[in-house]
């Protein structure tokens, strides 16, 4: 009875140990597996899977607790026990080497993407090289018509000279205020000024100093905290005294804004229809061609050009408010000149 019961706690241990082993041989043959699969583009994947499986056999036979197996084991199977540990480490180092390595980009895989990297900066850069002669061509083509097609104030400005104008107070109407030469506003009283043949005494006007005779000039007026005003150029010669319309043939080329409608003071008036009220005006002069434009610098839109004229002796730039809730207006110092090589601009087909 007692050598059945031995038995009977022998199997139960073997079939226990048997188990645990077969347990350990689904864990092993699976993490080769997760291996393999992560080393498939190696050459060594087969024959790391081929041993990793005989070892793992061979320990499996080793170490059983089998009495039957256990018979057919010598002595000297001890040593091959401690040799296969030492293989399976040896494995086991290998493959996290080759974890490592193949955890980082293919070197050929990068050097393709640099290499795709730099033909696409290439390809941009020939466009942008495109882009810039397309520009420049246009650029010159717009000079070339520039009178016909006065589109751009930007590159208008570009063949203009910045001018800096100073308000005269010696012609301002004593309704007129001068501020630092830069701002007019309207004054209330009126201030009681010496009377001369330069000043204004029935239109509220005040030009500036500047005498233009010669080339192209431009200049920028702050407009919007004016509620109505008068700008442009006149003559130096304007007759000052009496009554007077504005008009190019009494010497004005200007527009207005009252009553919130804007006018081209031509005879007779020509009514504008602008986008959005008016924030700052440019005034555009080219002496020798008789033009005299106007520009909304803030989007720089083109306004209005007077018919051509030829010009002969000195022009004023012209300012004007109307009352004493016109506002004020306030001359724009200048201002560095945007180059049409900082900015894309589309130039319409009729000067292509």
């Amino acid at each position: 009875m007692g050598w059945c019961c031995q038995k009977r706690s022998e199997e139960k241990r073997y079939f226990h140990q048997s188990g645990s082993q077969e347990k350990l041989l689904k864990i092993l043959f699976s993490t080769f597996y997760i291996i393999m699969t992560k080393l498939h583009k190696n050459k060594l994947a087969a024959l790391l899977l081929i041993m990793g499986i005989m070892l793992t056999t061979l320990f499996y036979q080793v170490t059983s607790e089998n009495p039957e197996e256990r018979e057919t084991c010598t002595k000297n199977n001890q040593i091959i026990i401690i040799v296969l540990v030492i293989i399976l480490i040896f494995l086991v180092i290998i493959v996290i080497i080759l974890l490592c390595i193949y955890s980082h980009p293919n070197k050929k895989e990068v050097r393709n993407k640099l290499a795709e990297n730099e033909q696409r900066k290439e390809e941009l850069q020939q466009q942008l090289e495109k882009l810039q002669k397309e520009l420049a061509w246009r650029k010159t083509q717009f000079k070339s018509v520039w009178m016909k097609a006065p589109l751009y104030a930007d590159w208008r400005k570009e063949l203009f000279e910045a001018v800096n104008v100073i308000l005269d107070a010696a012609t301002a109407h004593p309704a007129l205020l001068c501020e630092d030469g830069k701002r007019v506003t309207w004054r209330e009283p009126r201030q009681d000024l010496l009377d001369s043949t330069q000043r204004f005494d029935s239109l509220p006007c005040v030009l500036g100093q500047l005498d233009l005779r010669r080339g192209r000039s431009f200049w920028e007026v702050e407009v919007k905290n004016a509620r109505s005003w008068d700008l442009g150029i006149c003559r130096d010669n304007v007759m000052k005294k009496g009554r007077v319309t504005m008009s190019p043939q009494n010497g004005f080329w200007a527009i207005r804004l009252y009553e919130g409608e804007y006018w081209a003071l031509t005879s007779p008036e020509t009514p504008l229809s602008l986008k959005q009220r008016l924030g700052k005006l440019g005034i555009f002069l080219d002496y020798e061609a008789g033009d005299v434009s106007f520009y909304d610098m803030t989007d720089g839109s083109h306004i209005f050009s007077f018919p051509k004229i030829t010009f002969s002796g000195a022009l004023k730039p012209l300012f004007r408010l109307w009352s004493s809730d016109s506002g004020s207006l306030t001359i724009c110092p200048g201002e560095r000149i945007r180059r049409t090589s900082d900015v894309l601009i589309d130039i319409p087909n009729q000067l292509s």
